[in-house]
């Protein structure tokens, strides 16, 4: 089983931080729970031109035949993985993409280049039990549901943060790092919405979906143009209707993007005009040659103007009670 690279990154770094002591402070939980509160220390991993890590200045490989020797955890495997190509290396550099930093704790899983929050994950207590609800719905009752129902609270109060430091480009005056503490905050913006929209889509057991009655087949009868990238196949409309999934809702606003499903609230990407602003100009930054500057430039800060709602629904499996919609378009 191949693990993602981020938690690869994550887990080694995590084990080797209890070896050292200055990785330096620690990243608040997700919440002031007096349950059960878990702040990790930040962790520094630098990477050298070649693309190997280091941790507060150690080599990695040094470190793990000593976890392997006194805690009989043998890293060598995951140490390798955690290397990064010397391409990305070199384009960070490159870029002055001096470091980036992963928080998860404070409410959500933020990101921030060169000590810039970026648009991220977030969530509320809410939210993030809903993830256990709907991983039950979708596989069922068995052993591995039962264990992420049980860890998800302990997921949600443990606070960690992980720095990826990249060397720095010739002659470039030293980035540094965020404050710990310097988390941005996200509010609705009370400016008007230059873009509403509201759109309500009802799919059919064939998997063809519908709006206001008119299907894609008409439309596509109507105009020529062929509409079948907007339809879904049976099997999958069969396995939302076994698994009484009816509706799915999005929601954009000046403050993110949020999804429900069957009107429970999932965890959301959260944005507002900073934070939308200083992910166009990376991406200038990351592609400096781009002929699409110009127009992320203007879309991205544009997000915030928006108020969409769309609600596609499935059919609903015989005998199945509705459920209704709990956020009104």
């Amino acid at each position: 089983m191949r693990f993602p690279k981020l938690f690869v990154v994550l887990s080694v770094a995590l084990v080797a931080a209890f070896m050292v002591t200055s990785c330096g402070p620690a990243v608040p939980p997700t919440t002031e729970t007096e349950e059960f509160a878990l702040a990790l220390p930040r962790i520094t991993l630098s990477y050298d031109a070649d693309g190997n890590p280091s941790l507060v200045g150690l080599d990695l490989e040094e470190i793990g035949p000593l976890l392997k020797q006194y805690m009989g955890i043998d890293l060598n495997a995951y140490i390798s993985m955690m290397r990064i190509d010397p391409f990305w290396v070199s384009w960070m550099t490159n870029a002055n993409v001096q470091h980036i930093e992963i928080q998860y704790g404070a409410g959500g899983a933020l990101i921030f280049v060169n000590g810039k929050a970026l648009p991220h994950l977030a969530w509320t207590d809410e939210s993030f039990s809903n993830v256990g609800t709907m991983v039950e719905s979708f596989m069922g009752q068995t052993p591995w549901t039962g264990m992420i129902k049980t860890f998800l609270p302990f997921v949600q109060r443990t606070g960690i943060g992980v720095v990826l430091m990249f060397p720095k480009q010739e002659g470039a005056a030293e980035i540094p790092l965020r404050e710990p503490s310097a988390i941005p905050q996200i509010k609705a913006s009370e400016a008007a919405p230059s873009v509403i929209a509201r759109a309500e889509v009802a799919y059919d057991n064939d998997g063809v979906p519908s709006l206001l009655g008119i299907s894609s087949r008409d439309l596509s009868k109507m105009t020529g143009m062929d509409m079948r990238m907007v339809e879904l196949p049976p099997s999958l409309i069969a396995q939302l209707k076994a698994l009484n999934v009816q509706h799915v809702e999005l929601r954009a606003r000046s403050d993110g993007v949020w999804i429900f499903v069957n009107g429970m609230e999932l965890p959301h990407i959260a944005w507002n005009d900073a934070l939308l602003t200083d992910t166009a100009g990376l991406y200038a930054q990351l592609n400096p040659g781009s002929p699409l500057i110009d127009l992320v430039n203007f879309l991205l800060p544009s997000l915030v103007k928006t108020d969409v709602d769309l609600l596609v629904r499935f059919p609903v499996a015989e005998g199945a009670m509705p459920i209704p919609r709990q956020h009104n378009i």
